[in-house]
């Protein structure tokens, strides 16, 4: 039976399953490389001694009601993703010298948002056309201020010297020709 189908059909039926599973499921791709990517960025800033570190001082009721993403090592605190450097305890409250993570909070946002535009809990509002979902989506995911653009190292130049013919580059008159009818 699927033999018989010609091909264009077949290609079309391929390109067609692989934009349903992206559509379902390739948000969750590229979040999960964009969150690698801040994860790492966080780290290299948490290295990095002229970084502004933020010392936020909770009590225990409130260092209990973080919400951790990473137990003792990320948590969300008033909106904020924070990664943690140091945890100091006192009798009735916890020191705590973090990096305030942006760039993930930023993602978090943004996936937050997309999948409930995508997919919305409440089915009595009106259903947003696909061109909306994929500006969201472009709007979103692609902040043009987080665009890193490598440039190679141009240390070495390499020139191949190739002997040219001269005779070769000039039009011959000896060059044989069809006669003339």
């Amino acid at each position: 039976m699927i033999k018989n189908t010609p091909i264009w059909i077949r290609t079309v039926a391929l390109t067609m399953l692989l934009a349903m599973v992206y559509y379902f499921a390739g948000y969750r791709i590229v979040y999960f490389m964009l969150t690698k990517d801040a994860k790492s960025f966080a780290s290299a800033e948490i290295k990095n001694k002229n970084t502004r570190k933020e010392t936020l001082v909770l009590s225990k009721a409130e260092f209990a009601s973080a919400k951790w993403t990473e137990e003792n090592k990320e948590f969300s605190y008033n909106g904020q993703l924070y990664d943690i450097i140091n945890i100091s305890k006192t009798a009735d409250k916890y020191t705590v010298l973090a990096y305030a993570d942006k760039n993930e909070t930023q993602l978090v946002k943004a996936l937050n948002d997309f999948v409930k535009q995508l997919f919305p809990a409440d089915n009595s509002k009106k259903n947003k056309n696909a061109e909306s979902v994929i500006v969201a989506l472009q709007n979103e995911y692609l902040p043009l201020n987080a665009i890193k653009i490598l440039i190679p190292d141009a240390t070495q130049v390499v020139y191949h010297k190739q002997a040219l013919n001269g005779e070769s580059l000039c039009c011959h008159l000896s060059t044989w020709r069809p006669p003339s009818c």
